[in-house]
């Protein structure tokens, strides 16, 4: 009867909340306290305490490994901001690594959360000089958006500073193949190219080690801040680096991908 009741009880917020199931799970696990847990979690979430709503989805998911819990604590990492966005990013590809290929909507928005997070992060680490960390997310961010230019433009900036102006070409390339670059991107990629097919090597755009703190705390959302002036031996170099294109903030604090998630959490359907 207890089983029979979790079920119940799943089978109701699932028609009340979302569309995203709750698939089989490994024998021996305790629906019944996954859920009352995912409800606990639920309340807190609609009271603002992300991090108590995270902590209860957490332990849900250690009473039931079911991903509908992992893709509820991701939403509240993601909610809290840029500092918990590698660990959001991280719940969802653990999301997209047991969720049902049946599930295609659900898996088609954590597929585009982890990209944006992902690049976010890479972003973030670039403007504060850590470029090697910065080209790791990237990838990664490219690896969930393969038809997305934007990743590849900081790629190559990475690279550059880097010394390696083979791989940055070989990534500028990549981002002017894609169709969805904004104009401002291009602009800056194309620039980028002529300036490494020049005669002399191009230097290391300031913007790229600019220090974390001369850097504004938000910009609004699509915002890009690229200067390109003349240099040495007619190279282009390029004088801002987009340090917030991704990062804006909306009533939550957290990253704003638009208003499919203004909701309150539930089990699907962010």
């Amino acid at each position: 009867m207890k089983s029979r009741s979790a079920w119940s009880l799943a089978a109701a917020a699932c028609a009340a909340f979302g569309t995203l199931s709750l698939p089989g799970a490994a024998a021996g696990a305790d629906k019944s306290a996954a859920l009352k847990l995912y409800e606990k979690g639920k309340a807190l979430y609609e009271a603002g305490d992300l991090r108590g709503a995270a902590a209860r989805f957490h332990e849900a998911y250690a009473a039931d490994p079911e991903g509908a819990y992992l893709y509820s604590e991701a939403t509240c990492y993601r909610k809290l901001g840029l500092s918990e966005s590698a660990r959001a990013a991280e719940l969802y590809e653990r999301y997209l690594d047991a969720a049902p290929a049946s599930e295609t909507a659900d898996r088609a928005k954590a597929t585009a959360y982890a990209a944006e997070l992902r690049l976010a992060v890479g972003v973030d680490l670039k403007a504060r000089g850590d470029c090697k960390g910065a080209v790791a997310e990237l990838l990664r961010a490219a690896e969930h958006a393969p038809a997305r230019g934007e990743p590849w433009v900081h790629i190559g900036l990475c690279r550059e500073t880097l010394g390696d102006p083979a791989g940055a070409h070989a990534a500028f390339a990549k981002a002017l193949g894609a169709p969805d670059l904004d104009s401002a991107l291009r602009v800056a990629a194309e620039a980028r190219v002529a300036a490494l097919a020049g005669p002399a090597p191009p230097a290391a755009s300031p913007a790229l080690v600019a220090p974390a703190e001369s850097r504004p705390a938000r910009r609004p959302r699509g915002t890009a801040v690229w200067g390109i002036v003349a240099g040495g031996a007619g190279a282009l170099l390029l004088g801002g680096v987009l340090a917030g294109v991704l990062i804006s903030t909306g009533r939550d604090g957290g990253l704003d991908f638009g208003a499919v998630d203004r909701g309150p959490v539930t089990i699907g359907g962010w």
